[in-house]
């Protein structure tokens, strides 16, 4: 009885741990900090997080991505959505950005606005 309620309590830990890392993708943290504060094995929180995510742990970097796409469609500057996803700087959020999607955030948006439209927040 006292296993299953040991495996209830991490699993609930896991499941609030997963959680806070989706919510807040500036978290920098390290699965080896991650398996420390969970007092897990490092692998542990690794295949738990793809489980309950469906991401590795490692690609929450393309969870950023996704979020940082949607933005600049709500006229946030490329300093405010770098800051939000977690990124030092503007130019260490444009590398990635461009690393990822082939070009720069200015010219990815500008191509999607529609003719007669501006692309904001990206001055």
């Amino acid at each position: 009885m006292q296993i299953g309620g040991r495996f209830r309590i991490a699993a609930a830990t896991l499941a609030a741990f997963c959680e806070t890392m989706l919510g807040d993708l500036a978290s920098t943290i390290l699965i080896e900090e991650a398996a420390t504060t969970l007092h897990m094995s490092r692998a542990t929180p690794m295949r738990l997080f793809q489980r309950e995510t469906g991401l590795s742990f490692g690609r929450r970097r393309q969870a950023r991505m996704l979020k940082a796409l949607t933005l600049p469609a709500e006229g946030r500057s490329v300093l405010d959505v770098a800051l939000d996803c977690g990124y030092d700087s503007p130019s260490a959020f444009s590398a990635m950005f461009r690393r990822s999607l082939g070009r720069s955030p200015r010219d990815y948006f500008q191509s999607a606005t529609l003719p007669g439209q501006t692309s904001q927040g990206l001055d």
